[in-house]
């Protein structure tokens, strides 16, 4: 959940899991009133191991590159800032 102010630049995290865990990495390229305009990034990981730790670059994601629009309630339900001192940890066991 945010639950801080967003802004144009600021880089989203989306967490997908079930019985394997993925973070998805999207950077906000517009804010309105109501809705947001995210463009998904490309992550690097320290390791290629089964549960490795991923983080941003600040390429886009050629293999997705439309221009994601969700509204700010939805973002604010599912989506979380950023944080860079956080470890976001792969689970690629299933």
């Amino acid at each position: 959940m945010i639950n801080t102010e967003i802004r144009e630049g600021d880089i989203l995290v989306k967490t997908t899991s079930y019985s394997m865990t993925f973070y998805d990495f999207y950077r906000v390229v517009r804010e309105t009133p109501k809705q947001l305009k995210l463009e998904k990034l490309q992550k690097e990981s320290e390791d290629y191991s089964f549960t490795p730790c991923v983080r941003p670059t600040n390429n886009v994601d050629t293999r997705y590159p439309e221009v994601l629009t969700v509204t700010k309630a939805t973002a604010n339900r599912s989506w979380s800032k950023y944080n860079p001192d956080k470890t976001y940890q792969e689970n690629h066991l299933d």
